[in-house]
């Protein structure tokens, strides 16, 4: 009875155990994903800041050359 009650308990820990185990594999796959997504945010926003004063230098060189044209 004892012996029976123990091995339940053994085995009861062991499910727990695994539940546990995938949930911290899901959190760590999460914190990954996170991460990834913060890198990728972070590069797309210094890309289009570049980009834009690129676009503010081409429309002043622009500008410079159309006033010294005319």
């Amino acid at each position: 009875m004892i012996t029976g009650v123990i091995s339940s308990v053994r085995e009861s820990s062991t499910v727990v155990g695994a539940i546990v185990g995938a949930v911290v594999v899901v959190v760590a796959i999460a914190a990954v994903v996170v991460a990834v997504a913060v890198v990728v945010v972070v590069v797309a926003a210094a890309a289009a800041a570049v980009v834009v004063v690129v676009l503010r230098v081409i429309v002043v060189i622009l500008g410079i050359n159309l006033s010294s044209s005319h």
